[in-house]
């Protein structure tokens, strides 16, 4: 049976920690070790990390000065001793089925990756399913444009995810230390190296969405830290061209509209930086004029952005209720 190493990097989430380790040790498949990496956590999670260490001889903790979400990730792959490697969230949870399925999907398809769909947990009552509609292998190059295209299926996200400990073993790829948008930064070389990736049509990740979160938190200039990782695939993008020239070009656009649409759903007031952000989906769209992924929805969001933030902000606000 395959080794399977679970990194789980936790801070100050000790009201979810319980739920996320239990779905853990209740997989169907057990062939695994769960590393806990307490990334100095100012709350009870360091305790509740050790009480289950006691619990389960499966469980490994690390305890760390605080350093952000990717040093500790980068700390449980280097203590890793799986031949797969899988991220969860420490407010997140799983399907007891998650690393079965994810695991048979890499083995019996010769896989170095795989993925699957997830929940967008809100609450018991309110989620929303991402999902593809179906399961399908495919290579590097076209796992790294469903990442560009943003499509539901090989997405950015490092958490549905199950890796060959040796993309990682074997290379310098780790992510990058005080950045949020990490997975941005990484994900894409990650498939690069795979030799093919699997995706799994059933959702098996539950992505709790919750105020106390990073990417639950209103807009800040932190987020700004967006453009930087999508500007970072750049030389990637320019030493493999055209392969994904199209692609790349949309996932620019994409992302800086994604920055505005944040600013406006926080009620983010900044004038200059609006104009600044919009400037830049404006310079995006002049790439895209004969893209095809380029569509109605996005010629008509940018005619709103026309005109100004006080009207885009109050259409966007319109555009959610609906």
């Amino acid at each position: 049976m395959h080794k399977v190493s679970v990194v789980v990097p936790v801070y100050n989430v000790a009201e979810y920690l319980g739920k996320c380790v239990e779905s853990l040790l209740s997989q169907t498949y057990t062939n695994f070790e769960i590393i806990l990496v307490d990334d100095g956590s100012p709350d009870e999670c360091p305790s509740v990390c050790d009480f289950f260490a006691q619990k389960d001889d499966r469980i490994k903790v690390i305890h760390k000065q605080n350093g952000g979400l990717s040093s500790a990730r980068n700390e449980g792959i280097n203590k890793a001793t799986g031949e797969y490697i899988a991220f969860v969230d420490s407010d997140d949870y799983v399907e007891p089925d998650y690393i079965e399925l994810l695991l048979n999907a890499c083995i019996d398809n010769d896989c170095d990756m795989s993925a699957c769909g997830y929940y967008e947990h809100y609450s018991a009552d309110n989620y929303k399913i991402i999902c593809g509609d179906s399961s399908s292998i495919v290579s590097s190059e076209d796992a790294i444009k469903d990442i560009f295209t943003m499509k539901n299926e090989i997405c950015v996200v490092a958490w549905n995810k199950l890796y060959a400990a040796s993309l990682f073993k074997n290379s310098s790829i780790r992510y990058p230390d005080g950045k949020i948008h990490e997975d941005v930064f990484t994900t894409y070389k990650l498939c690069a190296l795979a030799n093919k990736v699997a995706y799994v049509n059933k959702p098996l990740y539950y992505y709790v969405q919750h105020q106390a979160s990073i990417m639950g938190q209103g807009f800040s200039l932190k987020r700004l830290q967006l453009l930087d990782a999508v500007e970072s695939i750049k030389p990637f993008v320019d030493k493999n061209s055209p392969s994904f020239d199209d692609e790349y070009n949309y996932y620019v656009f994409l992302n800086r509209l994604t920055l505005l649409n944040k600013m406006a759903d926080s009620g983010y007031k900044d004038k200059k930086l609006f104009l600044e952000l919009r400037e830049k989906v404006f310079k995006s769209k002049k790439d895209l004029s004969e893209n095809k992924y380029f569509n109605v929805k996005h010629k008509l969001t940018c005619v709103f952005l026309s005109f100004g933030a006080n009207l885009f902000y109050k259409i966007r606000k319109l555009y959610k209720r609906v």
